[in-house]
């Protein structure tokens, strides 16, 4: 039997990912920001109402942290209260809700990973706005029986948008000058296509409640970079045996977050996330963000990246 699902920010990272590797066989819907903003409640609940879906999966969200700085009222809208649209609509047509949140709800005080019963203690707007996106959520599923659940994640980069790879990737390219990057930020990325793929297994067992989901391991700014730039210059074929040539990862420099020009959004330094429910639930081990990262290398170069 076709399940109906609606994907709510289809046309971001994760979302092309869910609308072209995921859910086989069911029927999709994926509007776009024109067709539907979940910033307006009635709208939110006619569309839903109308199109009736047995899941929503919402990945819409106002990821520019320190844009978020800026433009409170907007992150507000995106983050907060358009999650709590969602949520009141799906439980007026029944529907099961996957929503995605995100590390920086949390403070980066903590010396390991972060599970799901950690406090969530966000240190910038972004992060005080998905935290309260993830409350109103749940808030409704508790009051009015929503089924749903919220799967935090970090740092997610991927083929369908330009990301913090692309963006070491073209000024070690650009320039023969030395990059500096952050070795004090440490955190889990992780791979689009992997996150889409997790949303999937979910979804299909039906799991409620809260969990974490990124590739395994972690690392700081300054490693996830330096990796990105060797593995780009081994899978373009230059300089396969020394780095001397335009994707030398050499010309990435270890710094700390205070010795670079300050942003608009405080950065938590450690958001490495742990689950305690990813065994629970027999989900598969998570690979390695090193293989993601090739993965989404050898991507870049078959889209001629590179050239």
């Amino acid at each position: 039997m076709k399940n109906r699902i609606v994907v709510f920010g289809s046309s971001g990272r994760v979302g092309k990912e869910v609308v072209t590797q995921c859910f086989f066989g069911d029927t999709l819907l994926s509007p776009n920001e024109k067709e539907i903003d979940i910033t307006k409640g009635q709208q939110t609940r006619d569309y839903i109402r109308d199109a009736q879906p047995d899941l929503v999966v919402n990945l819409a969200a106002y990821t520019d942290v320190d844009g978020c700085e800026k433009n409170r009222e907007l992150a507000y809208a995106v983050n907060a209260a358009g999650a709590e649209n969602i949520a009141l609509a799906c439980v007026t047509s029944k529907s099961r809700l996957i929503h995605i949140s995100t590390d920086y709800v949390f403070d980066g005080e903590k010396d390991q990973a972060y599970i799901e019963d950690d406090h969530m203690c966000p240190i910038n707007y972004y992060g005080s706005t998905k935290a309260m996106g993830e409350r109103f959520v749940t808030t409704v599923a508790e009051r009015d029986k929503l089924d749903s659940l919220t799967i935090r994640t970090s740092w997610v980069y991927g083929r369908f948008a330009p990301s913090f790879v692309e963006a070491i990737l073209k000024k070690v390219m650009a320039s023969n000058r030395q990059l500096q990057v952050v070795k004090d930020q440490i955190g889990s990325p992780t791979l689009a296509y992997d996150l889409a793929k997790a949303i999937e297994y979910v979804a299909n067992k039906k799991i409620s409640g809260l969990v974490h989901f990124a590739n395994s391991g972690s690392c700081s700014r300054y490693e996830f970079a330096y990796n990105a730039v060797a593995m780009a210059n081994l899978v373009t074929l230059k300089n396969r045996f020394c780095f001397a040539g335009p994707l030398n990862p050499d010309r990435l420099e270890p710094a700390l977050t205070d010795e670079l020009p300050s942003k608009d959004a405080k950065r938590p330094k450690y958001t490495v996330l742990g689950s305690k429910r990813t065994h629970d639930i027999g989900y598969p081990p998570r690979r390695p963000w090193q293989e993601a990262l090739m993965r989404h290398i050898i991507d870049l170069k078959e889209q001629g990246f590179f050239f």
